[in-house]
């Protein structure tokens, strides 16, 4: 604990090699604590304790090194080799969000890696990593990508995902709502989807009030998504998002069609829709 101590007081942002130490030993930190500790709290402890500082001087490096070095990294640490998940993954998944959403709002959507877009993918399906795997959910933000079929994977894995792929739709609106709205659409008109989440054992809602959800955080600037963890840019990105007046009339329609619009106030905005304030959900 020590030696990462030491190496995190120690750490340059521009010093790639103290960098690369700092996570190898962060990786190395974890795994013994999961190996040798009875206690899963130790665990936590350890991640917690360092998450945050590890995240900011890894992104610190990415932004003055750039995307080779980061694809560099990610290949030392890859989620499909014979050794597994590496233990540190929570740390290049949140990274890599941060390097996809700042690469979009600045250059454009073509001109993010499909590498990165598929790093985040990746950890859809691993449940087993479950800081990764929310981490992940930024993955809404290659909607619209060139090379790499997003919209389609979330369309795919909206039955045996539907929490995380909800939360990726959520982040797609912010990145460009006419392509998340399409997506929207087209998920809750699809009557071969059929299916229902569970909020508690006795306790479900509709396919479409399920994903309606995803209209909620956007609609207010006192709201952001809780990935990348840690992340000061979601302040601008929340002051700045607003309806285009032909999506929300788009949306406000779809609703009005699939009948959820019967159980809201007449006057209802998006913010209605959460279906946490649903009667099905009392």
């Amino acid at each position: 604990m020590a030696t990462l101590n030491g190496l995190l007081d120690e750490a340059n942002p521009s010093d790639t090699e103290t960098v690369r130490n700092v996570l190898s030993t962060y990786d190395q930190t974890i795994e013994t604590a999961a190996l040798t500790s009875a206690t899963p709290p130790t665990v936590r402890e350890r991640t917690w304790r360092y998450y945050r500082p590890i995240v900011e001087l890894l992104d610190e490096t990415v932004q003055i090194e750039g995307w080779d070095f980061l694809a560099d990294v990610l290949e030392s640490y890859n989620p499909d080799d014979q050794f597994g998940v590496p233990p540190c993954s929570h740390v290049l998944v949140n990274v890599v969000g941060r390097f996809v959403i700042r690469t979009r709002l600045r250059d454009g959507i073509d001109t993010v890696p499909a590498v990165a877009v598929r790093y985040l993918r990746a950890f859809s399906s691993i449940e087993d990593h479950t800081l990764a795997r929310k981490e992940s959910q930024t993955y809404g933000w290659a909607i619209g990508h060139p090379d790499h079929a997003t919209a389609e994977y979330l369309r795919s894995s909206i039955e045996d995902k539907h929490w995380w792929t909800q939360a990726a739709l959520e982040h797609a609106f912010y990145a460009d709502q006419r392509a998340a709205a399409d997506l929207l659409t087209s998920l809750v008109v699809d009557e071969s989807l059929d299916f229902s989440a569970q909020l508690a054992p006795e306790c479900a809602v509709s396919k479409e009030r399920f994903l309606f959800e995803c209209l909620v955080g956007p609609d207010t600037d006192d709201y952001h998504p809780n990935v990348p963890r840690f992340w000061s840019q979601w302040n601008e990105i929340t002051e700045g998002f607003e309806w285009s007046r032909s999506v929300e009339l788009d949306l406000r329609s779809l609703v009005r069609r699939t009948g959820v619009e019967d159980e809201l106030p007449e006057d209802w905005t998006f913010q209605d829709l959460s279906f946490r304030s649903s009667p099905a959900s009392q």
